[in-house]
């Protein structure tokens, strides 16, 4: 007879002498007791396997099984059930679970149900109230990008976060291990710089649970252009002079020349060779690139002396008749280069300036 159901029967014997009802309820009192749990909440973080401390002090008939459920109400009754296992260990449940929940591990004794569970029907069903537990998001913290400064400015990194705030950072700036608290899921790393530096996250972690990082951002430091090695060499006439130079601490292949008369500029080397310009001819050339951190300038003039000399010659005045040949002597003591020529010609007056050529 199910316990607590009730029983009705009438006794009699051969004699037949008449019916003796016999009428009443069982009487059984249920052993079954499940066991005393530590009622200290637990806070677990996804992934992580949570391990709750059961006291013992059950009490098992022989028919009993004793296991350990993750439910939803607070006393002793179940509620729905979301996980069953032989020892109070658990671990979250994506899909089943939800980030935040207050939910219960208990311990249930009961007849087993034939298939190594608890037969939740059992009349002497024995649940003891859970303790709650809570799982929390695992933080996360994320850098990426490259950023270009100039020399002494300010990087600005952004980290996105995800998870409860507030978080404690660490990081490695090139060798240098630094900290940082972010009070809410936006931060922004900020970092005076004087060289290329990299920053990777080493680690992140809130008040609830240790969180994973992933990614690097690297930060290229551009200085003011400078040149160097300048010269102006004059052609070997002395009639048009030269200009070279050497663009360093600059980023090469972005040079801007302004003011540049033609030429080339070698983005490799950042040599820079300018087309040939009159002798004693101004020039003027500012140098950047295209991270605009500064210029230098150069300006001047190419001069050039010229030393070409024609010579003296002999001043005495020839009278000639019409129709004659005159021979002078050359030139005393003329100067000239590889690309000079020197000829006589016959002239009006004793002055550049004024005089007619008639011959040469």
């Amino acid at each position: 007879i199910p316990l607590n159901d009730p029983y009705s029967l009438l006794l009699n014997d051969a004699n037949n002498c008449g019916l003796i009802p016999i009428n009443g309820f069982s009487n059984c009192f249920c052993l079954s007791y499940a066991g005393d749990m530590d009622v200290t909440p637990i806070q677990g973080c996804v992934g992580d396997t949570v391990f709750a401390n059961f006291l013992g002090f059950e009490e098992l008939e022989v028919e009993d099984t004793l296991l350990f459920i993750l439910h939803t109400n607070s006393n002793d009754t179940l509620g729905t059930i979301l996980d069953v296992q032989p020892q109070p260990v658990f671990v979250f449940q994506p899909g089943v679970l939800t980030v935040g929940t207050t939910y219960y591990i208990s311990p249930v004794a009961g007849n087993n149900n034939g298939m190594g569970g608890v037969n939740l029907n059992d009349p002497c069903l024995s649940v003891t109230p859970g303790v709650p537990i809570i799982w929390r998001d695992v933080p996360t913290a994320t850098i990426s990008g490259n950023y270009d400064i100039c020399l002494g400015e300010t990087a600005l990194i952004p980290v996105t976060l995800t998870g409860q705030p507030d978080f404690d950072i660490t990081y490695t700036s090139n060798n240098d291990t630094l900290t940082a608290t972010a009070f809410q899921n936006t931060f922004t790393i900020s970092a005076t710089l004087l060289t290329n530096t990299t920053f990777e996250l080493l680690s992140v972690q809130n008040a609830e649970c240790p969180g994973t990082v992933s990614g690097t951002a690297e930060v290229a430091i551009h200085t003011v252009p400078e040149i160097a090695n300048v010269t102006a060499a004059c052609a070997p006439d002395n009639l048009t002079y030269t200009l070279e130079f050497d663009v360093q601490n600059a980023d090469l292949p972005t040079v801007i020349l302004a003011g540049a008369a033609g030429g080339s500029y070698n983005p490799v080397t950042g040599h820079y060779v300018a087309d040939p310009q009159p002798a004693n001819t101004a020039y003027s050339i500012v140098v950047s690139d295209v991270w605009q951190c500064g210029v230098d300038s150069i300006s001047g003039v190419g001069t050039c002396v010229c030393t070409t000399d024609a010579g003296l010659m002999n001043q005495t005045p020839l009278q000639l008749c019409a129709g004659e040949i005159v021979s002078v002597a050359p030139s005393q003591g003329p100067i000239i280069n590889s690309v000079d020529t020197l000829y006589y010609a016959l002239v009006t007056t004793t002055t550049p300036s004024t005089w007619t050529m008639l011959a040469r």
